[in-house]
């Protein structure tokens, strides 16, 4: 009989894990969603796992209602995570009164590095859903605009959008 090990993240409410890279370390990071924890009614949470599978660290990113996780990336300097927030965070990050992209790095303690926001339409519920590092040191993120459009930005090494492009079927008009 084999023993296996594991580590209960979460608690009684709906908390769900949305995505998790290894990073160079060996070392797991968990991406998910808690309304159990955190300060609103859902809130962006992240973990990382130590190589025995202890939990190394916590964070909650959010305002006060339902922010959602989209995925991450983790290199040897930072865990890079996007998704979307809904109102103004108590850090001061403000944003519309919907949903609007949001991306985040954390230093491999799990403190906040950068945040930055990406507003399409202040009435619009807009996610992002990707995220990967470049060649070139740039990122590309991928996410959707009212829930219905596509769109694909590119990244500076700051965060800062260099483009966006709709992805649109160009048999559709």
């Amino acid at each position: 009989v084999s023993q296996s090990r594991y580590q209960l993240l979460g608690g009684d409410q709906n908390d769900q894990a949305v995505a998790m890279v290894i990073g160079e370390d060996q070392c797991p990071r968990i991406l998910g969603i808690s309304s159990s924890f955190g300060r609103g009614d859902q809130d962006i949470y992240i973990a990382k796992l130590n190589e025995n599978g202890s939990l190394a660290w916590q964070r909650f990113l959010g305002g006060n209602s339902n922010d959602e996780a989209g995925n991450l990336f983790a290199n040897n300097q930072k865990v890079y995570i996007c998704g979307s927030f809904v109102r103004p965070d108590s850090n001061g990050l403000q944003v519309a009164s919907s949903s609007d992209m949001y991306l985040s790095s954390l230093d491999q303690e799990g403190n906040i590095a950068s945040e930055k926001k990406y507003i399409f339409n202040a009435s619009t519920r807009d996610k992002a859903n990707a995220i990967c590092l470049l060649s070139n040191g740039n990122y590309a993120m991928a996410g959707t605009i009212n829930q219905l459009t596509g769109m694909l930005l590119m990244l500076n090494s700051n965060g800062d959008t260099l483009w966006s492009r709709p992805l649109q079927n160009p048999g559709i008009s």
